[in-house]
């Protein structure tokens, strides 16, 4: 047990770090919102409205690329959650369950935990 806990402890302070730069990154971001991103919530907007998924109400035009991202804004919107909101509680939802998809895979590599840690660390140092 004691050796189990002595290869995982490096690990475990690796994703503790990349956690903390992570959190650092989104509160330094905290007051900034891409202006592209208030297209993917117009969509929303309309297809809550019950106009379906257009960027004006009788337009059938496509504008977003990230259907999925409309469905997930969409759900939260559902149930009155503001959508600027909705959207960073998904980006950091999304950003912190990307780092422990790494630190799992990590886990499971059959190549050893040399080759899967770069992405744990180096995902929180992101522009």
């Amino acid at each position: 047990m004691e050796t189990h806990l002595k290869d995982s402890l490096p690990r475990l302070l690796l994703l503790a770090a990349s956690s903390i730069c992570l959190l650092l990154f989104i509160i330094k971001l905290s007051g900034y919102y891409h202006d592209d991103a208030y297209i993917v919530l117009r969509y929303v907007q309309n297809f809550l409205g019950g106009h379906g998924l257009v960027w004006n109400p009788g337009e059938r035009v496509e504008g977003y690329s990230t259907f999925l991202w409309v469905l997930f804004i969409s759900l939260l919107g559902y149930f009155r959650i503001d959508l600027v909101l909705a959207s960073r509680i998904l980006g950091i939802a999304f950003a912190f369950a990307t780092l422990l998809l790494f630190y799992t895979s990590d886990k499971k590599n059959p190549l050893g935990a040399h080759y899967c840690w770069q992405p744990t660390a180096v995902l929180p140092c992101g522009p």
